[in-house]
């Protein structure tokens, strides 16, 4: 993630200096960062970022502006794996994962249909109000969209 560095700013400029960490959760420290330009942003700096780590074995996560091809196989080539939120900003793709997981309407007189959907369910009560989440989870690459089959490592997921 991309933080702005403190005392960075320059009276008279726009904005601070940026650098994307990357965070072992594990050691609870960053353990590499690479300056991000002015003139470029963070999809640009997170390869060179992504380099300067071991990745075999490794799960990468990030926000939706990091789900990108490029970025996705450097981390599969290298051992690791990722797990990203899709979004807008992957336009095809949020539409294709979106029509996955929309509810399958049965024919008149054919019953319910089944799916290989594993959900999970949760009943809280906070905030003055009743909460249901379910969140449902795609067992089957098979299923997944064509489109999904560009990305490296893809596999079976899940909806928040």
């Amino acid at each position: 993630m991309a933080k702005p560095c403190g005392g960075t700013r320059i009276a008279g400029q726009e904005g601070s200096d940026y650098v994307l960490s990357i965070y072992n959760v594990a050691e609870q420290q960053v353990v590499a960062q690479a300056a991000i330009d002015s003139k470029e942003n963070e999809i640009v700096a997170a390869p060179r970022v992504l380099e300067q780590v071991g990745l075999a074995g490794k799960i990468v996560t990030g926000d939706a502006l990091h789900t990108q091809r490029a970025i996705s196989e450097q981390i599969v080539e290298r051992g690791g794996h990722y797990l990203w939120p899709v979004k807008e900003n992957q336009p095809r793709l949020y539409e294709d994962i979106q029509r996955l997981f929309a509810p399958d309407k049965p024919k008149p007189g054919f019953g319910k249909i089944t799916t290989d959907f594993l959900s999970t369910s949760k009943v809280n009560w906070g905030h003055g109000r009743l909460e249901k989440r379910t969140i449902p989870n795609q067992r089957h690459a098979q299923r997944l969209p064509r489109l999904a089959w560009d990305w490296a490592g893809v596999s079976p997921g899940t909806q928040v």
